[in-house]
C-alpha cells in the first residue's frame, strides 16, 4: 500500500486528487492521512468527497473514511470500469477538478465512457471551464488523449448547479509531449455571464480589445442557478482567468485577466503555471520522454511531481523552468 501524508508541499486538496487517480490507474492501494492538512478547513470537503465517490465507483474500490471532513482514507481499487456514469457535488465544488481526476483513468478502461459532473463550472481556486475546454483537454488531446466535452449549464458560487458532460475515447498508450519552442501567438478570450444584463460583457470585451487588438473575443450570455461572471484569455498552452464579484466593476475583471494573461505570454515561456501541474500525471505515464518550459514551477507543480514519485519508479528533471521526465510508458 502507497502512504501519502496528506500534509506534502501545500498541504491541499491536489495531493488527494492526484493519489487517487495513479491509485486507479496503476491499480494500487493507497493510504492517505492528514488530508489536507494545509487548508483552512482540512479533511473532505463536498468536491473532496464526489472525486472518491466517483473513483470508487469507476475502479470498484473498497473505501474507508468516506465521509465528508474526514481527514483520512483507505483506497483499494479493483478494476477499471467503463460506462456512462453522473456525479453530483451538490455544491458549487469544481466540476472540472473532479473530472480531472477522473479522465486518465477512462483513458485506459475497455470501451468509450461518458462523464457528466453537475456542481461549480466557474469557482475561485479551481480551473474553470473555458480553461478546461480550450486549454487543458486541447494539450492532452495532442497526447493522443481525445476527451470531448460539453457546458450544459454554467454553474457560479454560491450555487453551483452547472453541468459538465465529457465523453472519453479508450488509447493504448499516451503519447509524450514536448513543449519548448515558440508560444502560440493567437490570443481567444471567452466572457461568460449568467443572470447578468449583456452590458457587463460588452464592457469586459472592451476592455480585452482595447489592449489585445487583434484577440478574437467569444461573449456568451446565459441563465444558470445564480448571477455569475468569468473572463477567461488564452493562447496556446497560456492561460489566465478572472471572476466577478459582487462590487466588482466589469472593468476591472476584465483587466485582472488581461494583466494576469500578460504576464504569462510576456515571459517567453510556451506552457502556463496553470497548466504544467495538470500535465505532469500525463507526462509520467506517456510512453516517452516529455519535456515542458513553463513560465513558473510553483509549488503547487512540486507538489504534485512529489505525489507522483510515489507511485512510479522514474523522476521528473527540473531545470530553470523546465520539467521532463522520462515516462513509464502505460499500456492498456
Amino acid at each position: 500500500m502507497i502512504e501519502i501524508d496528506g500534509r506534502m508541499g501545500e498541504g491541499g486538496g491536489q495531493v488527494l486528487r492526484t493519489s487517487l487517480t495513479l491509485s486507479s490507474l496503476l491499480m494500487l492501494p493507497v493510504h492517505i492521512h492528514d488530508i489536507r492538512a494545509g487548508r483552512e478547513r482540512p479533511g473532505l470537503m463536498p468536491q473532496h468527497f464526489t472525486v472518491v465517490k466517483a473513483l470508487s465507483e469507476i475502479t470498484n474500490a473498497e473505501v474507508e473514511g468516506l465521509v465528508v471532513g474526514s481527514r483520512e482514507l483507505f483506497f483499494r481499487p479493483k478494476e477499471r470500469k467503463s460506462g456512462s456514469f453522473l456525479f453530483d457535488i451538490k455544491t458549487a465544488g469544481s466540476a472540472s477538478l473532479v473530472l480531472q481526476a477522473v479522465i486518465p483513468v477512462l483513458l485506459f478502461s475497455e470501451k468509450q465512457s461518458s462523464v457528466e459532473v453537475v456542481g461549480g463550472t466557474h469557482v475561485m481556486k479551481s480551473p474553470n471551464y473555458d480553461f478546461f475546454s480550450n486549454v487543458f483537454l486541447q494539450s492532452i488531446g495532442k497526447m493522443g488523449c481525445n476527451v470531448k466535452s460539453e457546458l450544459r449549464k454554467a454553474g457560479f458560487y454560491p450555487k453551483g448547479g452547472g453541468d459538465v458532460l465529457v465523453e472519453i475515447s479508450p488509447v493504448d498508450e499516451v503519447k509524450p509531449i514536448s513543449v519548448t519552442g515558440k508560444k502560440e501567438e493567437k490570443i481567444n478570450a471567452v466572457i461568460r455571464s449568467s443572470n447578468l444584463p449583456p452590458h457587463i460583457g460588452e464592457r469586459e470585451e472592451r476592455v480585452i480589445t482595447e489592449r489585445f487588438p487583434d484577440s478574437a473575443v467569444q461573449v456568451i450570455n446565459e441563465k444558470g442557478a445564480c448571477p455569475g461572471n468569468s473572463v477567461t484569455i488564452y493562447s496556446g498552452f497560456l492561460s489566465c482567468s478572472s471572476l466577478g464579484e459582487v462590487g466588482k466593476p466589469a472593468e476591472e475583471v476584465a483587466r485582472e485577466a488581461c494583466e494576469g494573461f500578460k504576464n504569462e505570454f510576456d515571459s517567453g515561456f510556451p506552457v502556463g503555471r496553470r497548466l504544467a501541474d495538470q500535465l505532469l500525471p500525463y507526462m509520467a505515464i506517456a510512453d516517452g520522454r516529455s519535456e515542458i518550459l513553463t513560465t513558473e514551477i510553483t509549488l503547487h507543480t512540486k507538489t504534485n511531481m512529489s505525489v507522483i514519485e510515489h507511485f512510479i519508479k522514474n523522476r521528473f528533471l527540473t531545470k530553470g523552468n523546465s520539467i521532463s521526465i522520462d515516462g513509464i510508458g502505460m499500456k492498456k
